[in-house]
């Protein structure tokens, strides 16, 4: 019940919701239930994608993609992975940015750094042919 670093997680996906080939995240300090994070989470996961933190999925993942196997794209199944390490890089960046504004408010680092088991809600979006994302399954 108390206050927590807890996280958005948004992937890009292809047409079919097969591949992935962009992550990021946002980092929130909460307070309450983790019912009650995970319900504000999810409904500030429809439009705080926006101000979220990407990068591409790292080359370590390669996916046999239109028959060929492209480095930086990870198969959808992975998300079902428990030991999936799909997401490291965005929990890095966001943990210095999140260090960077603990030292500017004199703040200690360990009060906002991310937990090892993150409570977060992982949502899809596809960017289609004209440049709009589109939230999926929100």
């Amino acid at each position: 019940m108390g206050r927590e670093t807890v996280l958005n997680l948004w992937y890009f996906v292809d047409e079919n919701q097969q591949f992935i080939f962009k992550i990021g995240g946002r980092a929130y300090s909460m307070e309450g239930s983790d019912e009650d994070k995970v319900q504000t989470l999810k409904r500030l996961s429809t439009t705080d994608h926006l101000f979220g933190r990407y990068c591409h999925v790292p080359d370590r993942y390669v996916a046999n993609y239109a028959g060929k196997d492209i480095p930086g794209v990870a198969h959808v199944t992975e998300l079902d992975n428990p030991q999936t390490q799909l997401f490291e890089e965005v929990y890095q960046a966001l943990d210095q940015e999140l260090a960077a504004i603990a030292e500017a408010e004199n703040n200690s680092f360990e009060d906002v750094k991310i937990p090892d088991t993150p409570l977060f809600v992982m949502t899809a979006l596809y960017l289609d042919d004209h440049g709009q994302v589109h939230v999926l399954g929100a």
